[in-house]
């Protein structure tokens, strides 16, 4: 299993949120749970498969247990990173997304000389944002009233 580089990438750059005098201890920390954490979810041939299992997410405040892990056992606030963020660690590239922004690489296999590809996603016409509808409320008829043909209300009490 030789995945050490994109461990290294990923608990750099989660390491980069921290204060600087937490960042080595939590790179390391990180790195060791990682290293166990992927053991048998690591796939060089098929980069798909295991990829729930190798990434690392905080979701509404909330981070993934791999990470939750490393933060508390290190007494680390996890106000530090961002409210949402994703950071897939797989054989062949590392990337991460904030919130609902576009996915950014990391580091890829085809590195060369700390040259990072970034990816870009394709533009796309987006579709002009509508105000929505009001909605009333459905008109009062009374158990009695009959309706016209052309949808008025005719009351008709008997």
């Amino acid at each position: 299993m030789d995945n050490i580089e994109q461990i290294n990438a990923s608990c750099e750059y989660l390491s980069s949120y921290l204060p600087e005098n937490l960042q080595e201890k939590f790179a390391i920390k990180l790195q060791q749970q990682m290293i166990i954490s992927f053991k048998n979810c690591w796939f060089p041939n098929s980069p798909i498969r295991g990829s729930a299992q190798r990434s690392v997410q905080i979701i509404d405040n909330y981070p993934s247990k791999l990470l939750r892990n490393v933060l508390v056992e290190l007494d680390i606030s996890f106000n530090h990173f961002p409210s949402d963020l994703s950071v897939w660690i797989d054989p062949d590239c590392v990337s991460y997304r904030i919130e609902n922004s576009y996915i950014q690489t990391i580091w890829t296999i085809d590195q060369k000389d700390d040259q990072v590809e970034e990816f870009e996603m394709p533009k796309y016409n987006a579709m002009p944002i509508r105000k929505p509808a009001t909605l009333s409320p459905p008109p009062i008829v009374h158990k009695n009233a009959a309706i016209s043909n052309n949808g008025n209300q005719r009351i008709s009490v008997a």
